[in-house]
């Protein structure tokens, strides 16, 4: 009897040690579902909140409510879903369009031998050889030959030759002010430079700071807005979201 009773307390232990590993188990499924949970969850979360901002500046560029939203990379806060989100606007037309653009414009971003260079590699469709300091100035998009001066960064428009930092200050007040006439004026003194015409292409540039014990994130968009077109808001190229920690 007490061999038996041996036997099955062996029995028992067996049992019992099995479900606590089963336990053990199920504890590191559970915890593990969990995680992937909040990933998927932060996921859809920034997902929403990168939709909601580019929405919402396409929205403010087709009401182009006064004053202007500022087109040429200036950054500014806005609030999304309570969030604080830091957004710049690129207008494409105020950038060096590097597959149409004027050898007196390319000339402002670059020596003779790359010019040169660029020009062997034409049509170029992305621009990763080019350096980095001056990939903030350049396009593939749209198919303006000189620049926009309602849009065209201060950065850029300093480089361009015979451009005086003067002239580039009171055209950057001008347009801050609304003032066309005086953007026209000075963009005139500079023709064939400042000859460009605003576009509906756009780069949008946003970023979200993190809080809370999230992951921030930063992307970019390269989109077509255009109230004459449905949807009034296009992709044209999407980048991937970047963490911030």
């Amino acid at each position: 009897m007490r061999r038996d009773n041996g036997f099955i307390l062996v029995i028992v232990l067996g049992i019992v040690a099995v479900l606590a590993s089963f336990a053990v188990a199920i504890s590191s499924l559970s915890e593990a579902a969990s995680r992937v949970s909040r990933v998927e969850r932060e996921f859809f979360e920034r997902k929403n909140l990168e939709d909601s901002a580019f929405a919402l500046v396409a929205f403010r560029l087709l009401a182009d409510r006064n004053p202007r939203w500022p087109q040429d990379g200036t950054v500014k806060m806005i609030k999304v879903e309570g969030q604080s989100v830091l957004v710049s606007v690129q207008a494409l037309s105020g950038l060096v369009q590097l597959n149409q653009a004027d050898d007196i414009v390319l000339a402002g971003l670059f020596s003779k031998e790359e010019m040169a260079g660029l020009m062997s590699r034409r049509p170029i469709r992305e621009f990763s050889f080019i350096s980095e300091a001056v990939q903030p100035f350049v396009t593939v998009y749209g198919d303006h030959a000189s620049l926009d001066p309602f849009s065209v960064p201060r950065e850029l428009l300093v480089s361009m030759p015979g451009v005086t930092e003067r002239d580039a200050d009171l055209l950057l007040d001008a347009r801050r002010r609304g003032n066309d006439l005086i953007v026209g004026t000075i963009a005139e003194k500079y023709s064939p430079l400042l000859d460009g015409k605003p576009s509906t292409l756009y780069r949008i540039d946003i970023e979200v700071a993190a809080l809370d014990g999230r992951i921030g994130f930063r992307n970019y968009a390269i989109v077509n807005i255009d109230a004459a077109v449905q949807p009034a808001m296009q992709f044209v190229e999407l980048g991937w979201a970047e963490p911030i920690r």
